[in-house]
């Protein structure tokens, strides 16, 4: 004879979060003797203890167990039992700092604490959380860590902004001729004229004139190149960090969910 089929009438609870384990749930209904549970993707279910009128078991909830509403039902040797929603909750985190402001003069660092924390209280957060900040021009960001584990549990954060103080850039050096610098060609040309004129010490007198109107000629035509262009386009001024009050916002992101918080710096 085959049994009745069982038939559920109440899940307790009805909900938890992505990463929790749940013990005690509780199956209410009929016809539940032997039963065990079906259960929806992302949970495994364990210590189940099943009796005529109700099946007990613990759920572990995997943290990218899918989000919403889950359909959970049991089977005995009656069949499979109508079926209930057990609602899973994404899992979240709080982010917050201290301080909210702070003042720096260009070519410092201004300093805040970020303090996060799961969502619930001892649970994991939805992913790795990273960090990300926009709104200072001129200035970067530095986390310290770079990146919170997901089963971290609640930590804090350091942020440096730093502000780029102004500076000076030299212009780069010019190259000469198939890019040999200038100076290196003009120390050849006089090795080269002290080698000729050594040559020809013992030449006539016209000869000695030509060669030196020649070296004089190609020094003259280096120094215009050299004054005409060498200085590689001036000298170039970086003015740093404009100063002002600028708010920087401040991104945590942790498995698609992102959270901000606003740090004011005044850059003087």
């Amino acid at each position: 004879v085959t049994p009745p089929p069982p038939t559920l009438l109440t899940i307790n609870p009805t909900s938890s979060t992505q990463g929790q384990t749940v013990s005690n749930v509780t199956l209410a209904g009929t016809n539940l003797s032997g039963s065990t549970i079906n259960p929806p993707a992302g949970i495994v279910v364990s210590n189940v203890v099943a009796s005529a009128t109700q099946v007990t078991a613990t759920f572990t909830i995997a943290i990218n167990a899918p989000a919403g509403a889950q359909i959970v039902t049991v089977t005995s040797t009656g069949g499979t039992s109508n079926p209930v929603a057990f609602t899973i909750n994404a899992a979240d985190f709080t982010l917050s700092e201290s301080p909210t402001s702070a003042t720096v003069s260009r070519g410092q660092s201004a300093v805040t604490t970020l303090s996060l924390a799961p969502v619930p209280a001892g649970g994991q957060y939805p992913g790795n959380v990273t960090f990300a900040c926009s709104g200072l021009p001129e200035a970067a960001c530095l986390f310290t860590p770079a990146t919170v584990l997901q089963a971290a549990g609640a930590t804090t954060v350091s942020l440096g902004v730093s502000a780029k103080a102004p500076s000076i850039i030299p212009p780069a050096p010019r190259p000469g001729p198939g890019g040999v610098p200038w100076g290196l060609l003009l120390w050849a040309l006089v090795g080269m004229a002290s080698t000729g004129w050594f040559f020809l010490r013992h030449a006539s007198g016209r000869w000695r004139y030509a060669f030196s109107l020649g070296v004089v000629l190609v020094l003259a035509g280096l120094a215009m190149a050299c004054g005409g262009g060498g200085g590689g386009g001036g000298v170039v001024h970086d003015p740093g960090t404009p100063v002002g009050t600028f708010p920087i916002t401040v991104t945590a992101t942790a498995g698609g969910v992102s959270h901000m918080v606003t740090f004011t710096v005044t850059v003087q």
